[in-house]
């Protein structure tokens, strides 16, 4: 099994892992709005592909299932990134973000909490 440094969780193989152990009530906008906002505001650097992009149908096929926010963290030997796909409480994955995974360890949040946790992990390693 494949344990990452920053994290407690471990993965069987690549994928995309629910590690949520609460869920905000709102919606998923709402919830990428809160991360957005935390990371804005703690300065950490990260990218998001907003809904906007994907009104050109060549861009829609081609970053199809791309996770929600791509954080990076510059390392002693290494520049590192941490991806994380946001959900409501009933928010499933698509099948193109399924497919977007295939290699990758991609983490799936249902909570703010839950996110900063995971985030200040990553930070913290």
């Amino acid at each position: 099994m494949n344990e990452l440094p920053f994290s407690k969780y471990k993965f069987t193989h690549r994928s995309i892992k629910d590690i949520s152990k609460t869920a905000d009530l709102g919606s998923e906008d709402e919830l990428q709005q809160k991360c957005e906002e935390w990371l804005k505001e703690e300065k950490i650097p990260y990218i998001h592909i907003g809904k906007a992009i994907y009104k050109d149908v060549k861009i829609r096929k081609k970053y199809r299932g791309i996770p929600d926010l791509i954080i990076f963290k510059k390392d002693k030997k290494y520049d590192k990134c941490l991806l994380v796909e946001l959900k409501s409480l009933r928010g499933k994955t698509s099948q193109g973000q399924k497919n977007w995974a295939g290699g990758l360890n991609i983490y799936l949040l249902r909570s703010f909490q839950d996110f900063k946790e995971l985030v200040l992990s990553f930070y913290n390693e």
